[in-house]
């Protein structure tokens, strides 16, 4: 039976081709990820866009969690992106501003 990869798996192992500009090929031996596998998820995120990096378009995703707690307490969100970008966001928010924030991020602007 063949494994099931996540997708957070499956994005590692891509970003780890864009990183060191592997073909399908050298990846799936280095992985086990079949190369058919590996090139339909690759086509599926450049579908789904995101912002290119070295001639790649690459997605990026990211979990958002907080409790009542720390809202409740007045200590609104906090969000660090994986390239070290840092987002507060204060209790009392204005949702569109933040909405027009995040929609400049993921544009990469």
């Amino acid at each position: 039976m063949t494994r099931r990869h996540t997708r957070t798996e499956i994005d590692a192992i891509l970003d780890e081709r864009d990183r060191e500009g592997l073909t399908y090929d050298e990846l799936a031996e280095r992985t086990g990820v079949a190369k058919s596998t590996l090139s339909w998820w690759s086509w599926r995120r450049r579908r789904e866009g995101g912002e290119r990096k070295g001639g790649r378009r690459t997605a990026h995703f990211a979990e958002v969690v907080t409790t009542p707690e720390r809202v409740r307490d007045g200590k609104g969100i906090e969000l660090t992106t994986a390239s070290g970008l840092e987002l507060r966001v204060p209790p009392g928010f204005d949702e569109e501003t933040l909405a027009r924030v995040l929609g400049l991020l993921t544009r990469g602007c």
